[in-house]
């Protein structure tokens, strides 16, 4: 879904800026800012940072479409359950499973597939601003009421933060030489 999603915002960097504007005009006055479908994806992935939840709080409440977003919060998220799966396989140094892949060859390739779908949804923010700074300007005001400012900001949420941070880890243990790279 995040793909089919970029590949379609993408497209629309074909457009030029005037072509563009007749076709955000359709839009008007709706918003990525309406996408409820989006925002249970992110809950249940596992974005729940309290700042996030209340922005999409006040913004989807006008919409009526908050209740069936708040569910979701009630329901345990993609990233809830791997931190269980990993308690439960005595993993407690992700970054040791980066380091080691063969130990648990199984929990790593998943580790590997979250953090693909964690950056897919980064590439489609990232596609997003793009879009956005080539067809209309940062300067501006979105049809949602966003600014460029906030969407530079979702670039920094994560639904996996724990796999982002082994990476770190496993970098600081190598260049500390306590881990050999392979190859």
């Amino acid at each position: 879904i995040l793909e089919n999603t970029t590949g379609a915002t993408r497209h629309l960097h074909s457009l030029p800026p005037m072509a563009f504007h007749r076709f955000r005009q359709l839009l008007n006055p709706a918003s990525g800012l309406q996408s409820y479908q989006f925002r249970e994806l992110e809950f249940l992935c596992g974005l729940r940072d309290t700042r996030h939840v209340e922005w999409v709080q006040r913004a989807l409440a006008r919409d009526s479409q908050w209740e069936a977003v708040r569910r979701r919060l009630d329901q345990l998220s993609l990233a809830e359950t791997f931190d269980a799966l990993i308690a439960r396989r005595g993993i407690d140094d992700l970054a040791a499973l980066y380091a080691e892949p063969a130990r648990d060859p199984v929990l790593y390739a998943l580790a590997d597939a979250l953090s693909v779908l964690d950056h897919r949804a980064q590439e489609w923010r990232f596609v997003h601003i793009e879009l956005v700074e080539r067809t209309i300007g940062l300067g501006v005001m979105g049809t949602g009421g966003t600014t460029s400012e906030y969407l530079q900001a979702t670039l920094s949420l994560r639904f996996f933060p724990a796999l982002w941070e082994a990476r770190n880890q496993l970098t600081g243990r190598v260049n500390a030489s306590e881990v050999e790279p392979e190859g």
